[in-house]
């Protein structure tokens, strides 16, 4: 797992967590990345909770409290029977961007919103957090870190639109395969700079 700066995302009123992800195994409430304080104040978001959703939460006041947009599961399952899932079967690489501001918690999949919620909370929740990690859950000494890779992940300081996002994932695709191949020759780091710089001087970035 990587473990983020104390307090990085103090003061916004938007935020957005995109990046590339390759799960292992079937892991239940392992987490692909959370920030906040704890099990009282944060935000995170799961390919899968405790009751198989693919979710994206957000709470200031502790776990029976949270503000939770969830769908289904990233793994080919119908809701409403009528809208299959994308598959985020072990071994495949999916774009998984997560967005809070504007009163709402939104979760795509491959550039497309799978799910939306109103929520209660704002970003203050995050003001001075000490626990900002990918890849890891700080909640639950039983919760397993996310077993698998990520590539690309980019937190900015505002909500992307879903065209945004799409651009982006675009973007990073280029980026991982280059990388995921394993030639990094100086074209192709010329490639990988144009293109980080690109998507910078777009949208302000907090990490990359």
């Amino acid at each position: 797992y990587i473990e983020m700066p104390d307090g990085f995302a103090d003061n916004l009123s938007g935020i957005t967590v995109s990046g590339w992800y390759k799960r292992s195994e079937r892991q239940y409430n392992a987490m692909l990345f959370s920030m906040g304080q704890g099990q009282n104040k944060y935000l995170a978001s799961s390919p899968l909770n405790a009751f198989g959703k693919a979710c994206a939460i957000i709470t200031g006041n502790g776990s029976s409290n949270q503000n939770l947009a969830a769908y289904g599961e990233f793994g080919g399952v119908v809701m409403n029977d009528e809208t299959p899932l994308p598959a985020f079967a072990a071994g495949e690489w999916m774009y998984v961007t997560a967005t809070f501001g504007n009163g709402l918690i939104s979760l795509y999949a491959d550039g497309e919103l799978l799910t939306q919620a109103g929520t209660s909370y704002d970003l203050s929740v995050l003001n001075g957090s000490t626990d900002n990690y990918l890849g890891k859950s700080p909640f639950y000494p039983t919760d397993p870190n996310f077993l698998g890779s990520m590539a690309c992940v980019d937190i900015y300081s505002e909500v992307l639109s879903a065209e945004e996002i799409r651009s982006e994932m675009e973007v990073t695709n280029t980026i991982r395969l280059i990388y995921e191949i394993g030639e990094v020759t100086i074209d192709s780091k010329a490639a990988i700079d144009a293109a980080r710089t690109a998507v910078v001087m777009q949208i302000p970035v907090l990490l990359n």
